[in-house]
């Protein structure tokens, strides 16, 4: 596969997590999504994606040494988010518990918060650490 189409798939990849990780949430919660309902959240989820790829400018990543591993580096990155984005979402579900139970146990679901954030911060990680650099000026 070229980079070109690898570089393209892991740009979907976020959006693909993010609308797995509202999949398992409307488990969790019992909330049975028609096909129309779902093709409108498929819909919203690629035109946010669209329209903030059109409008993010990403800034400029430090050149990495030679030695280091963008996949290492990556994976590490997406640790130092997914921790806390783990124990927020426990704690939201932890509240909504009282409101709404579930019968999926408080863990199950709190490491489901932390790894689709996990697997999302890793995509748009290595998707920027990989990005070809641009040649410097005056060459």
């Amino acid at each position: 596969m070229s980079n070109r189409w690898f570089r393209r798939i892991l740009g979907l990849c976020p959006v693909l997590v993010a609308l797995l990780w509202i999949a398992g949430v409307a488990h969790f919660r019992g909330i049975a999504l028609s096909a129309t309902e779902w093709l409108v959240v498929v819909a919203g989820a690629f035109s946010l994606h669209v329209v903030g790829r059109r409008l993010s400018r990403p800034a400029p990543m430090p050149k990495l040494p030679p030695d280091s591993n963008p996949v290492t580096l990556a994976a590490l990155a997406a640790a130092v988010v997914a921790v806390p984005a783990g124990l927020l979402g426990g704690l939201l579900e932890l509240f909504v518990e009282s409101q709404h139970p579930s019968e999926t146990s408080l863990w199950l679901r709190t490491v489901w918060h932390g790894a689709c954030a996990y697997a999302v911060c890793y995509c748009g990680f290595l998707l920027r650490l990989t990005a070809p650099r641009a040649a410097p000026p005056g060459t």
